[in-house]
Order: structure tokens, then C-alpha cells, then sequence
């Protein structure tokens, strides 16, 4: 075999193996746009060397809807192909099989599918219907199902940009979790901070509610890091006034500990919010400042003064 057809090969497979598969006009794209000076690459000689990678059982082309379905690919149109990893074929239909064990059945069934998944790296397979799916079972009476439906949730969405389509309904049912755990589990510990993060990143004011709620309970200096978050930043960034103002009672009352925790809390914020998004936004939507906050300060308070006069 030829050094550019194993370096070509070599290639596909190596993109496969992180997406499992993927449409063959983008890929064929993505080979072009990472290979603009080498020989080969023309979308004729790409098609040619897919075509004999198939020949030579290294991948699947796969274009009947009803075929894709059993790796749990949804076709995006009715002339589209995809390049499936030959090797990662067989495991693909167990996760497609494995989801739907998780969709259909019981709560012991859902937290073994759930473990399934993870352990064959289901991460690069989650679509934004089957997050769709995990949200809807975040309120259910099973903290171990809970906790590892935050973990995948938090990742996707955190880590990958991978994001529910059902937004509100996610939000409520994070906002309904915080009711539910309002302090740190005993055997669960990150199911608290995940909820309050991702409440965060969507700037979502159940952040400064569950803030002022651990002052009313005593726990804030327990539970501050959970609050030191560049997502939870903006949410107690944007409610200064409020917790100026919360600080000042705080201190007349006596309560000195709660107060100098909320200081601390309130740096934490004003830190890693100067350099953060626009805090209009939520963190998915903000995009970044042209100015950082100190230079920005400047022109704010001339507006002010004058808005004063």
C-alpha cells in the first residue's frame, strides 16, 4: 500500500474514532479544509479512497435510514450518506440498544444503561433529543439516577457545548432539585454544586435565592465554593445591589461571619466576572467584551454623573 493511502486512512480512521461517524459530505470537507496543500485531497480522490476503505472493511457507508436507525442515526436528508468506524459499528448499535433500555425502562434500568454508556464513551454519541430525554427523568425518586444524569448532563453541557433543546423544562427541574437538596448529600456530594453551576451557566437567578437561603440556614461558609464558579459568577456579579445591600443587615444584625463569607463570595465573583461575557447574556449566548471592566468603569460613571446633573 502507498504512504499517502495509509497517511489517508490513517486520517479517516483517527477522525472516526472520536465521532464514531459522521456525515460524508462533512467529512470530506474537513479532509479538504485540513489538507489544502497536499496531494490527494481533491474531493474526486477522497470519494475514490472512502470507496476502497469500504472495499477493504476498514468502514461502513451507510445511506437507508432504516440501517442508520440501528446505530442511532437520525438521516439529515434524503441524499445524505455516513462514514461509520467499521470497528466502532457493532458498539454503536449497543448504544443505540442500551438507550433505548434506558428510555423505556424501570429505574434500575435507567441507572445501568446510564453506566453503560459511560463506560463506551456514549459522550461523542448524545444528541440534543436523547439530553432531552435525561431532563425529562430529573425528577425522579432516585438519588443515585440523579446523580449520574448531572454528571452527564454537566459534561455535555459544560465541557462539549452540548445542550438540551427543552430549556425551560431543564430549568425547572434544576430549580425543583435545589428544593430537594438544599445542602450537600451525604454519599452524593457534587449533586448540589452541579445543579447551582448549571443554574449558573444559564444565568438563572436560583443561584442568588439558594445564596440568600444558605444565609437564612446558618451553612453559607459551608457551602461557599460552591458559589466560586466562573458560571455562578455573572448570576452574584449581576445581583450586587442586592447583596450590597443584604451585607449592610448582615452587619447590623451581628452577623459578622455570614457577612465577611458573602464578601468573599462577592470577590470570587467580581474576579472571574471582569473578564467573563457579556452579563446580559446567558454564558451560552453572551459573547466576549471589547473592553475589560476596568476600562469600561471609567466611561460608565461619566454616563452616570451626567444622567445626575
Amino acid at each position: 500500500m502507498k504512504k499517502n493511502n495509509m497517511d489517508f486512512e490513517t486520517t479517516v480512521l483517527d477522525y472516526l474514532s472520536r465521532h464514531l461517524y459522521e456525515r460524508r459530505e462533512r467529512l470530506i470537507e474537513y479532509l479538504m479544509k485540513s489538507h489544502p496543500d497536499d496531494t490527494g485531497y481533491s474531493e474526486a480522490s477522497i470519494n475514490r479512497k472512502l470507496a476502497n476503505m469500504r472495499k477493504n472493511n476498514l468502514i461502513l457507508i451507510e445511506r437507508d435510514p432504516d440501517v442508520l436507525a440501528l446505530y442511532g442515526i437520525k438521516k439529515e436528508a434524503e441524499n445524505a450518506s455516513y462514514i461509520i468506524d467499521k470497528s466502532a459499528g457493532e458498539i454503536l448499535k449497543h448504544l443505540n440498544y442500551v438507550f433505548k433500555k434506558y428510555e423505556t425502562g424501570e429505574i434500575i434500568d435507567k441507572k445501568v444503561s446510564l453506566k453503560d454508556m459511560s463506560k463506551y464513551g456514549m459522550t461523542s454519541f448524545l444528541s440534543s433529543s436523547h439530553l432531552n430525554i435525561m431532563v425529562s427523568d430529573l425528577d425522579k425518586e432516585d438519588d443515585g439516577l440523579i446523580n449520574i444524569l448531572l454528571e452527564i448532563l454537566y459534561h455535555q453541557i459544560i465541557n462539549k457545548g452540548n445542550k438540551p433543546d427543552n430549556k425551560e423544562i431543564f430549568l425547572e427541574n434544576l430549580r425543583n432539585l435545589l428544593s430537594k437538596y438544599p445542602e450537600e448529600h451525604e454519599k452524593y456530594t457534587m449533586i448540589r454544586r452541579r445543579v447551582i453551576r448549571l443554574l449558573g451557566y444559564y444565568n438563572d437567578k436560583a443561584v442568588l435565592k439558594q445564596l440568600k437561603a444558605d444565609i437564612e440556614a446558618g451553612r453559607l461558609s459551608e457551602t461557599k465554593e460552591d458559589y466560586w464558579d466562573r458560571f455562578t459568577a455573572r448570576v452574584i456579579e449581576d445581583g450586587r445591589t442586592e447583596l450590597f445591600d443584604l451585607e449592610i443587615y448582615l452587619r447590623k444584625e451581628g452577623n459578622t461571619e455570614a457577612a465577611d463569607t458573602l464578601v468573599e463570595i462577592r470577590n470570587q465573583a467580581f474576579a472571574k466576572a471582569r473578564n467573563s461575557k457579556d452579563s446580559d447574556l446567558p454564558w451560552e449566548a453572551a459573547v466576549s467584551s471589547t473592553l475589560p471592566v476596568d476600562k469600561k468603569l471609567p466611561k460608565v460613571i461619566t454616563k452616570l454623573n451626567e444622567a445626575l446633573k
